[in-house]
């Protein structure tokens, strides 16, 4: 890690996932170069609400919460998001 770099440690979730009733949420720990912690989460807007989606909202959340141009690690346990920014993008 370089003395600029962020740190983003991110995940989404969805309850009944595929159905009608789905409820997503999305969350973000994100520590600043100086060592600071900022927590952001919150519910996943619209009717279609997948775990993907919430999934996504947490890695975009996370990068627009932080001034750009920065330096960036961001971790996450979903496949669709790190193959999206690794290999997809």
């Amino acid at each position: 890690m370089t003395t600029n770099t962020y740190i983003a440690y991110v995940d989404g979730a969805c309850i009944n996932n595929g159905k009608i009733n789905a409820r997503a949420g999305w969350g973000a720990l994100i520590h600043n170069p100086k060592g600071a912690t900022l927590e952001i989460a919150g519910p996943l807007e619209g009717e279609r609400q997948t775990n993907q989606r919430a999934e996504l909202t947490a890695a975009i959340m996370a990068l627009k919460s932080t001034p750009q141009p920065a330096q960036f690690d961001l971790y996450s346990d979903s496949q669709y998001v790190v193959k999206g920014i690794n290999e997809w993008m």
